[in-house]
């Protein structure tokens, strides 16, 4: 792991630390995606805990530097692909990954902070729950972030329906629910 430049790596009793090191926002590089895949072959890590360098956790893509890397046609979707690479890294990655947010969180780096929160209103192991659970799968792998499911049961749905309908409105939670709950609750 010498070879990095943006990215500094330790080991210490199992325990992978990488830290995004490219000030002043830390934004994702390909190092990262070049670490994960490394360290998901090596027995001596069991845990890797992803923080960044300085006051700033990660901002995302490197918008600065995308300037150079874009010169023709093609180039900004390469770019943004390199960019969901690190997601895919993080989420692909045989050790479970921890994300030690250290300070602002903005732009990409936001996704690796916050969960996506799928909030079911009924209870485990009916057909809906089921259904939930095959689409939080999905949608953590398309979009390479963490979908939590979170079972909200009662009242014939309208328990999880009021728990989405009175949470910030960041998009970060949504509702799980058949059209009888919503129209009855709505």
């Amino acid at each position: 792991m010498n070879d990095l430049t943006q990215l500094n790596y330790e080991l210490n009793n199992f325990v992978a630390a990488l830290t995004l090191n490219a000030p002043p926002v830390n934004a994702l590089n390909d190092e990262l995606t070049l670490a994960l895949d490394r360290i998901s072959e090596m027995d001596e890590v069991r845990v890797v805990v992803l923080t960044g360098a300085g006051k700033v956790f990660c901002a995302g893509a490197d918008l600065k530097g995308r300037a150079s890397v874009i010169k023709g046609p093609g180039d900004l979707p390469a770019h943004s692909r390199r960019t969901r690479e690190c997601f895919h890294a993080v989420r692909e990655c045989a050790k479970p990954v921890i994300c030690a947010i250290n300070g602002a969180a903005l732009g990409s780096g936001v996704a690796m902070a916050k969960p996506i929160r799928l909030v079911v209103p009924f209870p485990a192991g009916g057909a809906t729950d089921l259904m939930a659970r095959t689409v939080g799968q999905k949608l953590a792998e398309r979009l390479g972030q963490a979908v939590i499911i979170d079972k909200q049961a009662g009242a014939g749905g309208g328990i999880g329906a009021e728990a989405v309908a009175t949470s910030a409105p960041d998009v970060y939670t949504l509702l799980f629910a058949t059209m009888g709950s919503l129209t009855v609750h709505s």
